[in-house]
């Protein structure tokens, strides 16, 4: 015996718009680039928009893995992407009070940010929607029309911008710091 079913399946393919930012509360500076709105097409990941937006606003960048896959954002370089920055008093207070390696000094210098910088814990995530830090990298996440992504630099593997959980909540002393910078 045997039984054979058919499925018709619809969906919408075509062009989106998402709204993306590249942001820096962690070391005083809120925005690299301010949220903006991109068109994106279906089947586009996180990786190929990211690339595409830092790009045309004048960044560069260092990664590992590829577009495709295993994608990591390890650095944004632009000249003077740093000029100016003051990491806030009370966000080193919270990376010490956690055991975390800091160093005020530590960093490649004003025309680049990436992971390693000021300290242990740090680097770029992405948030969807401000509240979902994926725990994917940035190559697996599909983007979808009408989402809003936040690329923001952290200095305590996600504590000081609220995306600890996507790290495996395992790392320092304390699991919340109380806000977000």
């Amino acid at each position: 015996y045997a039984i054979v079913k058919t499925w018709t399946v619809y969906c919408k393919t075509g062009k989106g718009e998402i709204t993306i930012s590249l942001e820096g509360g962690t070391v005083g500076i809120p925005y690299f680039i301010r949220p903006q709105k991109m068109e994106v097409s279906d089947g586009e990941n996180l990786a190929q928009v990211v690339e595409r937006f830092l790009t045309q606003n004048g960044y560069s960048y260092r990664h590992a893995g590829t577009i495709k896959e295993g994608f990591y954002l390890s650095a944004v370089k632009k000249k003077g992407i740093l000029s100016g920055f003051s990491i806030p008093k009370d966000l080193i207070e919270k990376i010490e009070e956690d055991n975390f390696i800091f160093d005020a000094e530590g960093y490649a210098g004003e025309d680049e940010l990436g992971e390693f910088d000021f300290s242990q814990g740090s680097g770029w995530m992405y948030s969807i929607n401000g509240t979902l830090y994926e725990g994917t990298g940035m190559s697996g996440y599909k983007v979808r029309n009408g989402i809003t992504i936040y690329v923001r630099f952290t200095l305590s593997y996600g504590k000081d911008i609220g995306g600890y959980k996507a790290m495996g909540e395992t790392y320092g002393q304390t699991k919340d710091y109380g806000k977000e910078w």
